[in-house]
């Protein structure tokens, strides 16, 4: 876990993602889940199957991105 936070602190993390261009996925499960994971630790096994998911598609997004911009 990089960063955590609720109510205003969530706020202000997802305003610097976007600032920064980071891509935000809303999972209501996953954000549960990695909710009780202290920053600087490991996500928990349970969680592998859905941060696996979630990066296959930053992976796939990031290569057809990369494909458009190509000339």
């Amino acid at each position: 876990m990089l960063a955590s936070g609720f109510g205003e602190v969530a706020k202000k993390i997802l305003e610097l993602a976007r600032e920064s261009d980071v891509h935000i996925h809303q999972d209501d499960n996953l954000a549960t889940l990695l909710a009780q994971v202290p920053v600087g630790q490991e996500i928990p096994e349970e969680a592998y199957q859905l941060v696996a998911e979630l990066l296959s598609f930053l992976y796939a997004s990031d290569r057809k991105l990369a494909e458009k911009l190509s000339p």
